[in-house]
């Protein structure tokens, strides 16, 4: 008797394998800076020594992150038929951050965001355009605070020759993205490049099917030829966008900031530690696990006992992954689950 496998099942799977194989890794990471921490045996009385006011404001700055990602996604929609209030741009962009934390490179949250606003009339076509235009928004900020904080904080880098190098590569990758991108809005075609890719990653088994790669990336070049469309249209909403992104990042950079105040430290400036954080987010950008699993935890303990004394950097670590990762798989389940269930009645 031969069992079929549809490739749904195949890829819910695979996706089953990759989420436990990062929670491995991320259990490993802890493990071992556990182990190497002599002074974890005092991490109970480190949170208790954690100023409340400081987790206020660590979810403060969580909160201008979310609703900074939701003003993006709405004056976007201002472009576009359909009839999407704010709160609505709020949901799809937990959404997305849910699915994005949940798949390797954070592939799954644009296409979930682009299923979900189907419910609102919003066509296909033009929601796509509207993530491609935020896409660029978010890689053009994490770029520049890339390359900022590489400058920033050459000399102390160093000494951390594995993460500058980590650094350098994510920051040349979403460079090489931003400028991509650019290209195909500019209408320069880049239709044989993205094929031969395509194929590179098939030889390499990145991919197992060279059709649905190629096709992927061509959709990609038609999103972003939609997305140039509706700039040239909306020149002051792209920049509404672009600049909320920036509110956005620094929102997102700032909760280590609040951590760092909230153990009663100072000598180090916001930033300094945000800039340490832009690091941080480019070394880790594509590590091909949820999350970067593993590598945020490890990138933040190298980079941040820099600053924090011997016995906190591990309990910040902790406490800032919860604010922002693992608050995006709470907040995002809720309401997906949520989603899920009003879709059935």
């Amino acid at each position: 008797m031969v069992c079929y496998i549809s490739p749904q099942e195949d890829a819910m799977k695979r996706n089953s394998w990759i989420t436990v194989l990062s929670v491995a890794i991320t259990v490993g990471v802890l493990a071992f800076l556990i182990f190497m921490d002599p002074d974890v045996k005092n991490i109970g009385s480190l949170i208790k020594r954690l100023n409340p006011l400081a987790l206020v404001a660590a979810f403060g700055c969580m909160m201008v992150f979310w609703l900074s990602e939701a003003g993006v996604v709405y004056i976007g929609c201002k472009f576009i038929p359909g009839s999407v209030s704010y709160l609505h741009a709020l949901k799809v962009s937990f959404i997305g951050q849910y699915y994005s934390a949940l798949t390797p490179f954070s592939s799954g949250g644009q296409p979930m965001q682009v299923a979900y606003m189907r419910r609102w009339d919003v066509p296909v076509g033009s929601s796509s355009s509207i993530f491609a235009i935020k896409y660029l928004c978010w890689h053009i900020g994490i770029s520049l605070a890339a390359i900022f904080g590489l400058w920033y904080n050459w000399q102390m880098l160093k000494s951390q020759p594995a993460l500058m190098i980590a650094c350098i590569i994510g920051m040349l990758l979403n460079t090489m993205g931003v400028f991509a991108a650019l290209m195909v809005m500019s209408k320069v075609s880049l239709r044989k490049p993205l094929l031969w890719i395509a194929k590179m990653l098939v030889k390499f088994r990145i991919v197992k099917d060279y059709e649905s790669a190629s096709d992927g990336l061509l959709t990609w070049i038609e999103d972003f030829n939609e997305a140039m469309k509706l700039g040239i249209k909306h020149p002051l909403g792209m920049w509404g966008m672009l600049m909320l992104t920036f509110l956005q990042i620094a929102g997102y950079f700032s909760v280590t900031y609040c951590l760092y105040k909230g153990f009663g430290f100072s000598g180090s400036s916001w930033l300094y530690v945000a800039l340490l954080q832009a690091v941080l987010t480019a070394a880790v950008a594509f590590v091909p696990l949820p999350g970067a699993s593993g590598a945020s935890e490890g990138a933040f303990y190298l980079l941040f006992r820099t600053i924090f004394s011997s016995g906190t950097t591990l309990t910040a670590m902790v406490v800032w992954r919860v604010f922002t990762y693992y608050s995006h798989l709470v907040i995002g389940s809720i309401i997906a689950a949520y989603g899920i269930t009003l879709a059935l009645y």
